[in-house]
C-alpha cells in the first residue's frame, strides 16, 4: 500500500510532492465547508499521522477560493435537532484540539481566503501558520449566537495577547492575513501567489531537520496549550450549551439570509428579582448534569492515563496539566448555576450544597 493509499478513506484530499511531506487539502462544496463526515475524520487523522513512519511533516491547505468556511449549516442544524449528534460533535471538537497538540509531527498551515470555524481551528493550531496577506480570518461564534469555545478562548490569548483576543472574539471582527501576522495570530503573511511555495519551503526545512529534536521542542511548547486545558474545557462546554439557546436560531437565520442578526436573548434578571422557583430549577439542572459529568470525568481520566503511559518522559507534568481540565469541566456546570439566585438557607440550600460537593469531590 502506498503512503497516499493509507489516507484515501478521508473526506479530504491527500498529496505528496516531496518524500516525507504529506499535504492534506480541504476540497469540498461551499468554500470547503466542514460537514458531518469531514468533522468526524478531522480529529483523528492526526493520530494516524503521528504513527506513520513515512510522514515527517504535514501541510494543511484549502483548494479553490478558501481555506475553509467552517461548519456547514446542515451540521449546525443537526446538532440543534439531535442531542446525540450534539454530543458527538462536541467530543470530536475536543479531540481535534488535543490530537493536534499531541501529534509529534510538525504541522504547517497555508491559509487563503476565508478561514472560519473548525477550519480555523486547524489553521491556527498548526505549529507554523502561513497566511496570504488577503486571507479573511474570523472567529464567528458570537455572531452565530454561541460562545467561542473550540480553541479560541484557550489559544488566542497565548498567540496575540488577551486584549486583542477579547476584542476579536467579542466583536467577531474579520481581519486579514497581514493584520493577523502583525498581531501575532499567525506565524507569517505572504502574497497569495507565493503561499503554497512558501509553505512547501518551510515544510522542506522541517523535513530536513532533526525530527526528534523538533518533536520534543513542539511537545515542550505545546505545554502552554495544555496548561490552558481548564479554559478550553469550560469554553467548549459553554459553546455547546449555547446550541440549545435562543440566540443561535436567529444567528443561523441571519447567516443564511446574509443579513445582520437582530435577535437577542432575554436579558438576565437581577439576582434580587429571582424567585426560589428559579433557584430550584437551577439546582435541578446542576443535579441533572452530575451523571453526564461523572461519565465524562471517567472518560477524561482514562484519556489522561493512556497519554501518561504512552509518554513516560513527562508523565508527571502531563498528568498535572491535563488533570486541571477536570476543574474546567466542573466549572461549566457551576457557571450555569451562577446565572440564577443563590438559594436561601433551608432544604433547597443543602440540596444545592450537596450537588456542588459531589461535583467538587470528583475533581
Amino acid at each position: 500500500m502506498s503512503i497516499l493509499d493509507r489516507y484515501s478513506h478521508l473526506p479530504f484530499r491527500s498529496e505528496m510532492h516531496e518524500p516525507g511531506v504529506l499535504e492534506l487539502v480541504f476540497d469540498g462544496p461551499n468554500l470547503n465547508a466542514v460537514d458531518e463526515r469531514v468533522h468526524e475524520h478531522l480529529p483523528y487523522v492526526w493520530n494516524q499521522i503521528d504513527q506513520d513512519p513515512d510522514v515527517r511533516v504535514v501541510i494543511v491547505r484549502g483548494a479553490g477560493r478558501a481555506f475553509s468556511a467552517g461548519g456547514s449549516f446542515e451540521l449546525i442544524e443537526s446538532q440543534m435537532a439531535d442531542y446525540r449528534i450534539l454530543t458527538k460533535v462536541m467530543r470530536e471538537s475536543r479531540d481535534l484540539y488535543y490530537n493536534m497538540i499531541d501529534c509529534s509531527k510538525p504541522i504547517v498551515s497555508a491559509i487563503h481566503g476565508p478561514a472560519v470555524g473548525a477550519g480555523l481551528v486547524v489553521a491556527l493550531m498548526a505549529d507554523i501558520s502561513i497566511a496570504a496577506r488577503t486571507a479573511k480570518i474570523v472567529d464567528g461564534h458570537t455572531r452565530l449566537g454561541i460562545a467561542a469555545g473550540d480553541h479560541a478562548a484557550a489559544v488566542w490569548p497565548v498567540l496575540c495577547g488577551m486584549a486583542k483576543a477579547k476584542y476579536l472574539l467579542l466583536t467577531c471582527e474579520k481581519i486579514s492575513g497581514e493584520e493577523a501576522e502583525r498581531i501575532g495570530l499567525v506565524s507569517m503573511a505572504v502574497d497569495e501567489d507565493r503561499l503554497l511555495e512558501t509553505a512547501r519551503e518551510v515544510a522542506g526545512k522541517l523535513n530536513a531537520g532533526a525530527s526528534e529534536a523538533i518533536a520534543l521542542t513542539k511537545l515542550s511548547l505545546n505545554l502552554w496549550f495544555k496548561q490552558s486545558a481548564p479554559i478550553f474545557e469550560a469554553s467548549l462546554a459553554l459553546e455547546f450549551l449555547g446550541v440549545g439557546g435562543p440566540e443561535i436560531r436567529e444567528g443561523l437565520a441571519s447567516h443564511k439570509e446574509k443579513r445582520k442578526s437582530q435577535g437577542k436573548a432575554q436579558a438576565r434578571l437581577p439576582r434580587q428579582d429571582l424567585s426560589m422557583a428559579d433557584a430550584d430549577d437551577t439546582i435541578g439542572l446542576l443535579e441533572s448534569l452530575l451523571p453526564a459529568l461523572d461519565a465524562y470525568l471517567d472518560m477524561f481520566r482514562q484519556t489522561v492515563a493512556s497519554r501518561v503511559v504512552r509518554d513516560g518522559r513527562l508523565n508527571s507534568a502531563l498528568a498535572y496539566t491535563e488533570q486541571r481540565a477536570l476543574h474546567g469541566l466542573a466549572w461549566s456546570g457551576v457557571l450555569v448555576s451562577k446565572q440564577s439566585a443563590r438559594p436561601a438557607p433551608g432544604a433547597e440550600h443543602w440540596r444545592a450544597r450537596s450537588a456542588w460537593d459531589r461535583l467538587n469531590s470528583s475533581c
